[in-house]
């Protein structure tokens, strides 16, 4: 049997920074497909120079980058476009979430964030425990001949910085070491003395509903409709990629149907679940030309 394909480290220990994603898709835009092979890329992204394939790294796991058909030239895919357009400054929620579940369903690119999204299943864990189920996982589904246990640890201590939310430390938000995915809330500590963390569910109001229907969209994959069973209850359940419970999940579904992007039609032996918009970028469209966004902007 083919061993499945996975990455470790491809981000080189650098976690997303504030202004990364911002500065690189500008960049990107102004410089073209050859900005990352430059000599002078870090001058021009005004990091250091280890940090310039982090940043294209990054740029490609959450979708804002793509490879061309040739499968050789970098460009700028139609969400990255759209972001481009409707949100620059990457101040939107719903522009992180999208990212977020881009990264964490990516199980190719970013092999960790797709495993501890989707099937990590515990709610309080140290940093050993998270790098053992990790490595029990990894080997589990991925079945490697050989790989560095010291790049799955890097992976799972880069997710932590990435993702943890510290109410403990007061930092400025011009501070580039601060990660935009903090905002999320989905790990926070539990016991900081003790180093105990937990997955924290978002503040339901923070999460557009949109973001859910996106992903709704992206998991029917080209179909309208699907067992509602499976998105809530199934291995790959989508409100697994945003910490949220089925209650939560059930909510943002009433309001989908509310709102007349969704319809759910229950019988005797099967709820289905059936989705009006036929594309990613439909979802896309829909919402950044919606008036109603401006509430999920953060400072």
């Amino acid at each position: 049997m083919e061993n499945v394909k996975y990455k470790l480290k491809g981000h080189g220990s650098f976690y997303i920074r504030e202004g990364w994603l911002q500065k690189g898709l500008k960049k990107f835009q102004a410089e073209g497909p050859d900005l990352f092979s430059k000599r002078e890329a870090n001058e021009i992204l005004g990091v250091g120079a280890n940090m310039v394939s982090a940043i294209k790294y990054w740029l490609i796991s959450t979708g804002l980058l793509e490879y061309s058909n040739d499968k050789k030239t970098l460009c700028i895919s139609s969400l990255g476009e759209k972001i481009r357009q409707y949100d620059p400054y990457f101040e939107d929620y719903f522009t992180l979430w999208i990212l977020h579940y881009n990264i964490a369903t990516n199980k190719e690119y970013c092999t960790l964030w797709y495993l501890f999204f989707n099937k990590i299943d515990v709610k309080y864990f140290s940093k050993q425990e998270l790098f053992e189920l990790m490595k029990e996982k990894f080997e589990e589904i991925f079945k490697p001949t050989k790989y560095s246990t010291q790049s799955l640890e890097d992976d799972c201590e880069c997710i932590l910085k990435m993702y943890l939310y510290n109410k403990y430390e007061e930092v400025s938000p011009e501070d580039n070491l601060i990660s935009p995915f903090a905002k999320l809330g989905l790990i926070k500590f539990k016991d900081r003395k003790k180093g105990v963390y937990e997955k924290g569910s978002p503040n339901f109001n923070l999460l557009p509903p949109l973001v859910i229907l996106y992903a709704l969209v992206d998991y029917l994959n080209g179909k309208t409709a699907i067992d509602l069973e499976e998105v809530v209850f199934g291995s790959n359940a989508i409100g697994k990629i945003f910490n949220i419970d089925n209650f939560a999940f059930y909510r943002y579904l009433d309001i989908l149907e509310k709102q007349g992007y969704v319809k759910i039609v229950r019988t005797a032996d099967l709820n289905t679940l059936y989705v009006n918009l036929n594309s990613k970028n439909d979802v896309l469209e829909e919402y950044y030309t919606h008036e109603a966004r401006n509430r999920y902007v953060y400072n």
